[in-house]
C-alpha cells in the first residue's frame, strides 16, 4: 500500500515558537480532499501554511509521500492563500497569466515549450476558462479571476492543492464550476486541503474532514462521520445549528 501523499504525525504549529495548534494528526492520499473546518484562529491557515512549506513544523513530523520535504516536494505543491496578491490591470490575456505558473519549470529565458503549452491549455480546461482564454485579464469577473488564479497554480501540474476559503466571494456559476475542478483533481489523482465554513461544500467535495477546536483537532475521520451534530456543536457551542446541519454561516475571516 502506497503512502499517503500528506501525512502529519504529532505535530504542533505556530509562528515564533507559538504553538497555534497542537498535536495535530492528519493524512490525505493521492485523489482525496480533505476539509479543515473550524473557528476563527483555530489553526486552518497555520496547518496550510506548513503544508506549502512557509511554515516548519514546531515539533512532529510532516511527510510526503513517507518522506521529508525537499525541493522537488515544493514543486509538487500548489498554494492559494485567501488573499491572492495580484495586478488586476497587468495588460495580459488569461492565457499569459496562466504561464505564469510554469515559470518554475522553464529555463531561464522563459521560453514557452510544447509540454508548457499542453499544461496551460489542460489548467484553462479544468478551470472551464478555455473560452476567455484570449480575453484581457482586467475585462474578467472577479469570479473568473480567482479561477484563473487556481489555473495558473495547476499549469505547474501540482500533486498536492492547498486552498484558504477558496469559495469566499463567489457567485453560484463560479461556485458550481470550482466545484466541478475539484472534483477533476481528485479524480486526476491529486490531494486538496481546503478550508471552509460551508458543511455543505465539504460534503459534496471532500472525501475526509478535520473538525479544529481551540488549537487541536476535535475529530478527523470521513466527512459523514466527522461532520455530526454532535461533534459540531462541540466546535461552534454559539452556532444554531439546522436540523440537519447542512450549513455554519460565518463570516468571512483572516485568522490562522
Amino acid at each position: 500500500m502506497s503512502s499517503p501523499l500528506i501525512e502529519i504525525r504529532n505535530a504542533d504549529f505556530g509562528y515564533d515558537d507559538v504553538v497555534a495548534i497542537a498535536g495535530v494528526n492528519l493524512t490525505v492520499s493521492a485523489g482525496e480532499a480533505l476539509a479543515l473546518i473550524g473557528t476563527n484562529g483555530s489553526g486552518k491557515s497555520t496547518i496550510l501554511r506548513s503544508i506549502a512549506g512557509l511554515l516548519e513544523p514546531l515539533s512532529g513530523t510532516l511527510l510526503f509521500s513517507g518522506a521529508q520535504r525537499t525541493q522537488e516536494t515544493a514543486m509538487l505543491v500548489g498554494y492559494l492563500p485567501q488573499a491572492e496578491t495580484y495586478d488586476a490591470d497587468f495588460p495580459v490575456t488569461l492565457r499569459q497569466a496562466v504561464e505564469m505558473g510554469r515559470y518554475r519549470r522553464l529555463s531561464w529565458w522563459r521560453r514557452m515549450r510544447q509540454v508548457d503549452r499542453v499544461a496551460v491549455s489542460a489548467a484553462l480546461a479544468v478551470t472551464d476558462l478555455t473560452d476567455q482564454a484570449d480575453a484581457v485579464f482586467s475585462t474578467l469577473s472577479g469570479g473568473q479571476q480567482k479561477r484563473a488564479i487556481l489555473a495558473r497554480a495547476l499549469a505547474n501540474q501540482p500533486k498536492i492543492l492547498l486552498l484558504d476559503e477558496p469559495f469566499n466571494g463567489l457567485d453560484k456559476p463560479n461556485r458550481d464550476s470550482l466545484t466541478r475542478t475539484l472534483v477533476r483533481l481528485k479524480r486526476s489523482g491529486a490531494a486538496v486541503v481546503l478550508t471552509t465554513h460551508d458543511l455543505d461544500l465539504a460534503r459534496d467535495v471532500c472525501d475526509t474532514a478535520a473538525l479544529l477546536n481551540e488549537g487541536t483537532v476535535e475529530a478527523f475521520g470521513p466527512v459523514a462521520q466527522t461532520l455530526t451534530m454532535e461533534n459540531l456543536g462541540k466546535v461552534f457551542p454559539s452556532i444554531e445549528l439546522s436540523a440537519d446541519a447542512s450549513t455554519v454561516i460565518i463570516s468571512s475571516h483572516h485568522g490562522h
